[in-house]
């Protein structure tokens, strides 16, 4: 990249086109190093800082990664990403998020230089909340410089500052987004890759696909094969580039490369490929989330309503939408000869976006979760942007151009506004949810001599490691006993008890105490339990709740504590 002194000029096309507001550049020829002045550097550079403010925000509120709403599937990916820098295979392969283990695995060994595998697994335990710090940084930092790049790119194709700034401000088009930045999962390394993903896509606008065929296949290929081994959520964006690259065999070959680039980027999880496909098709076929329910492939009676819900819980992205829609169907019906040709490729670029985002709310539909739609939500600002570009085209503004300006200015300040006040009530939500947890385990300390059995969604660092464990093929349950002994688990689903290694039933678990049994006085016997409510939480009276005595001495709103009663 080379910074100028002087601003960029944007080339006007032909036609009497107003030279303020077009956008096309008819250069077809080699694909040349950026060239942008410092100012618009500096411009481009503020989505980034706020990004990364965003994020010490957001984190600020958060509180620690064990607590009960951050711990799933944070711990997951960390103790597997031991695995990765170990030199094993990875257990957790649902989504398959290989490429975000990768990265963990990365900056564990860096850290670890020199260190013995028995002590890097001792740093990882006893420090787990730093190492998943040190990731969502780099993840953060990562996201804002793939932001910073798609402006530059944007600005160079357009040679208009805010439709750089469109692009850039994806990110922020719901709270759905900007909410993985303080996450450690597959969505939030997807935010970036989508943002790499829309530099080829944007190219395609002034340089012609026919003309540099194996780049964009390349770009494209690598961009799309890392999405999709990040989460296969991303499937849906690989329609853009078999729209916009020309001819048949040419998207045979997109396909091929694909398939190449995805099965690098899984080279850890090649071992357990079966059971990686294995889940895929259960996705497929079955109606309930992660593979269950009933061998059904679709469940109606939620499917319509998870479309809607995914629509109205992001009013920006659907808006976008919708212009662009009402936009590319008035242009297909008016446009002619040779105004057709001249639009085509915007036309088509704008036809591959909307065809992807539908793609994307259908797939997701099935199993919703609002951060599954994240992929198609990114593509919110590259939509606007096409739709800036072709409002720009339709001709000389004339005196219509102030009010437009106008116009463009109010929704300008009311989407920050919206995001500003987005932000602000996210982190309010953060802040109410850890100090609920931190009330909990500082209720815990009340118990200091009593056994500890912790379940799904305990604000515990003893549970997030149980939990992390498990997904990792229980690589370090006998070292995590060693360290921390005295500590047991409850599976809400199986009913199963277990330390962090070993299956055990209750009755065991008494029979392996029977000190605290002296002279037959079972109130010796100390017993707490740690999780969320089974009665006052959202998953309440769903059969979760042990067969035994429980006596709730917490009145937390979903996390509680119970004491065991033994009579």
């Amino acid at each position: 990249m080379k910074l100028n002194d002087q601003p960029s000029k944007p080339v006007a096309a032909k036609g009497g086109t107003d030279p303020e507001c077009t956008v096309e550049n008819k250069d077809h020829g080699a694909i040349s190093g950026l060239t942008i002045d410092k100012r618009t550097f500096l411009f481009l550079l503020l989505v980034p800082i706020v990004i990364i403010v965003s994020y010490s925000y957001l984190d600020s509120a958060r509180g620690p990664y064990f607590y009960a709403h951050n711990s799933d599937p944070e711990y997951a990916y960390l103790l597997n990403s031991l695995n990765i820098a170990e030199l094993k295979s990875p257990s957790h392969i649902d989504h398959p998020g290989t490429p975000l283990q990768v990265l963990g695995g990365l900056c564990i060994g860096i850290a670890n230089i020199g260190n013995p595998g028995d002590i890097t697994q001792q740093n990882v335990i006893n420090e787990s909340e730093y190492y998943l710090y040190l990731l969502n940084m780099l993840l953060a930092a990562v996201i804002a410089g793939a932001a910073l790049l798609v402006g530059i790119f944007a600005f160079e194709i357009s040679g208009k500052l805010y439709l750089g700034l469109l692009l850039q401000v994806s990110l922020f088009c719901s709270p759905h987004i900007y909410h993985e930045l303080v996450r450690v999962r597959p969505e939030t390394l997807l935010i970036s890759i989508t943002y790499l993903f829309l530099i080829p896509v944007i190219a395609t606008l002034k340089f012609r696909a026919e003309d540099h065929l194996k780049k964009y296949l390349a770009a494209f290929a690598l961009l799309t094969g890392l999405g999709i081994a990040t989460k296969i959520v991303f499937v849906p964006l690989a329609i853009i580039p078999l729209i916009l690259i020309p001819r048949f065999k040419n998207k045979i070959l997109f396909v091929l490369f694909t398939i190449l680039s995805f099965l690098f980027f899984t080279i850890p999880i090649w071992p357990k490929f079966s059971g990686f496909f294995s889940w895929c098709y259960r996705l497929l076929t079955r109606s309930g989330r992660y593979g269950g329910g009933e061998a059904d492939f679709v469940d109606t009676s939620k499917f319509f309503d998870n479309i809607f819900a995914a629509l109205t819980e992001n009013p920006v992205f659907s808006l976008a939408l919708l212009l662009s829609v009402v936009f590319l169907v008035r242009s297909l019906m008016r446009s002619r000869g040779e105004e057709r040709v001249h639009a085509h490729i915007d036309l088509r670029v704008l036809m591959s976006l909307i065809v992807a985002q539908f793609l994307q709310v259908l797939l997701v539909s099935k199993h919703y979760s609002p951060h599954y739609l994240l992929p198609a939500l990114m593509l919110t600002g590259i939509t606007m942007f096409c739709l800036g570009r072709n409002v720009c085209s339709l001709g000389d503004l004339g005196k219509r151009k102030q009010p437009v300006v106008l116009l463009v200015a109010a929704v300008g300040v009311g989407f920050v506004v919206y995001t500003w006040n987005g932000i602000g009530r996210m982190a309010s939500g953060l802040r109410v949810r850890s100090e609920e947890s931190l009330a909990v385990v500082e209720a815990m300390n009340r118990y200091p001599e009593h056994d500890k059995v912790y379940y799904y969604r305990s604000s515990s660092k003893m549970f997030a490691l149980h939990f992390g464990n498990s997904f990792a093929g229980s690589e370090y349950g006998a070292k995590l006993n060693s360290m921390f002994p005295g500590h047991y688990f409850y599976n809400v689903w199986s009913r199963a008890y277990s330390d962090f290694s070993r299956n055990i039933v209750m009755e065991q678990y008494i029979k392996d105490n029977p000190e605290r049994l002296k002279a037959g006085n079972p109130k010796s016997f100390k017993v707490v339990f740690q999780g969320r409510s089974f009665e006052r939480s959202r998953n309440a009276n769903q059969g979760h709740k042990p067969e035994l005595d429980l006596i709730d001495v917490h009145e937390g709103p979903e996390e509680t504590i119970y004491l065991l009663n033994l009579k």
